[in-house]
């Protein structure tokens, strides 16, 4: 049976068994089935859309699995690419040789207020428990442009400045 638009996403992130509630996506993860959660990984983070509204179900993945990334780094870490292609968007037009791309990064940069621990954030997990090569890919690289210039620039100059003066 095909599972319909709506209900799709709300399908590949619980199911109850047993009158229990369990996650199909780390079901798939801890039995060692990676293809299968590549594939819902890849399902749950494709847009799609119809007359009525579009689908994307980053919101209700992360809602429901807030620890995804730190599965992801010790159970499974060649998924945290899957995971980082999903939350990326890029047109199909190029305009002036530049692509347009968009960037879904809330739940990996992490809202101070939400998450008052920055030690606990999913940017320290991945720094703590990740790899190196997890860095390269674009939406980390974003993210990390990102916070540099919200954050660690100013305090880098300022620090620097305070040695330059004395």
């Amino acid at each position: 049976e095909c599972a319909p638009r709506g209900e799709r996403i709300g399908w590949l992130t619980r199911v109850e068994v047993n009158g229990t509630e369990m996650s199909p996506l780390y079901w798939a993860i801890r039995d060692g089935k990676f293809a299968i959660a590549k594939f819902m990984l890849e399902d749950l983070l494709s847009i799609r859309a119809d007359r009525e509204c579009y689908y994307y179900g980053r919101d209700v993945l992360f809602e429901k699995h807030p620890d995804l990334i730190e599965v992801l780094c010790k159970d499974c870490p060649e998924l945290t690419r899957v995971l980082f292609d999903g939350l990326m968007w890029h047109s199909q037009t190029v305009l002036d040789g530049r692509l347009r791309v968009n960037y879904y990064v809330r739940e990996i940069y992490a809202n101070p207020e939400e998450c008052p621990d920055a030690w606990k954030s999913p940017m320290a997990v991945l720094c703590n428990k990740g790899t190196p090569e997890m860095f390269n890919h674009p939406v980390l690289e974003k993210l990390l442009e990102l916070k540099w210039n919200r954050f660690g620039q100013a305090r880098f100059l300022a620090v620097q400045g305070f040695f330059v003066l004395m």
